[in-house]
């Protein structure tokens, strides 16, 4: 494989859609808005939908993967909010809130003991990021 595809490639992934659709700041907050109104108003699947298709465009926002697992907790998914806080985990560090809502849905699930062990793992975190 020659070096330009491999650049190509690379190029495209990530912000490729949103090239694609070309859609402003302004547009992606009022589309994050609308999912907003949408959840609120109990127009769920409406709201999964719309942030979906924020994530499709630009996967690397963690305000969208945050939204994502807030709104599949409310709807009792909680193996897709838990993915969907795993997710914002790799693009942002977690903070306590985010923390106290994924633990939630672990224990939902019936996981417990992972959801200790998550505690302590970003517990011991936290604590050797702050020793150096």
């Amino acid at each position: 494989m020659n070096n330009k595809l491999i650049d190509d490639f690379g190029a495209c992934q990530g912000s490729a859609l949103k090239n694609v659709i070309d859609l402003t700041e302004e547009e992606l907050s009022s589309l994050q808005s609308l999912a907003t109104l949408c959840q609120q108003s109990g127009k769920t699947d409406e709201a999964i939908q719309i942030i979906s298709l924020l994530i499709a465009i630009d996967p690397y926002q963690p305000k969208w993967w945050r939204n994502m697992a807030k709104i599949q907790q409310r709807a009792g998914q909680h193996i897709l909010a838990f993915l969907a806080f795993e997710m914002l985990s790799i693009f942002e560090e977690r903070n306590e809130f985010d923390l106290q809502l994924e633990m939630h849905s672990l224990r939902m699930l019936g996981m417990d003991d992972l959801s200790k062990q998550l505690t302590q793992f970003v517990g011991s975190s936290h604590r050797s990021e702050s020793c150096q």
